[in-house]
């Protein structure tokens, strides 16, 4: 992996780190600069692309969101990890915009994705909860109910293997987590 490559993908990491913080503008500022950096048209690109379409809708930008998460998800077709994530953010922006049968294909497809791959990816809860909330949104609680179950299990799973503490506390207070985790105890999951 060439320097470029290696700075490139560190810029996805610290975007992803501020994302995270709630730190939008510099979020957007660093995965731009790695969007710009990555090879145009690859699995490498459709990371940046993915995390910029995260970052869109946490402002909400709606349009900002889905050009980055559709290029995201040409760019990622050959990165099963990835693509998760891309149509994640592509069934979101299609529940934003009323279009909630198209948001439900895209996050039956972004399950199949993460399922399909034996790895745990850094998007998982954040595809996880986008599947439970399309769902629910559609009136399939009990899919979006049998998804909650097995969400809150892998991340209490996951917690229960981190011994420090702060990570864990901070792995448990993430976006995703902590939304997840919140809807499963509201509903006794």
């Amino acid at each position: 992996m060439g320097l470029h490559l290696s700075v490139a993908l560190l810029r996805c990491c610290l975007g992803w780190a501020l994302l995270e913080s709630g730190e939008l503008v510099r979020a957007g500022r660093e995965l731009t600069l790695a969007a710009e950096w990555l090879a145009p048209r690859s699995p490498s690109e459709s990371i940046a692309r993915t995390l910029l379409a995260l970052c869109a809708l946490a402002e909400p930008a709606v349009d900002e969101a889905e050009l980055h998460a559709v290029r995201a998800v040409e760019r990622g077709r050959d990165y099963l990890p990835g693509l998760a994530a891309a149509l994640g953010c592509l069934a979101r922006v299609k529940l934003l915009r009323g279009h909630s049968s198209e948001a439900a294909h895209l996050a039956d497809e972004a399950m199949a994705c993460l399922e399909a791959d034996a790895g745990v990816s850094m998007t998982d809860a954040f595809v996880r909860r986008t599947y439970i909330e399309v769902h629910d949104a559609l009136g399939h609680r009990e899919a979006a109910n049998r998804q909650l179950a097995i969400a809150s299990k892998l991340l209490r799973d996951r917690a229960a293997r981190i011994d420090e503490p702060a990570w864990k506390a901070s792995f448990l207070a993430a976006n995703h987590q902590r939304a997840i985790l919140a809807l499963a105890a509201e509903r006794d999951l």
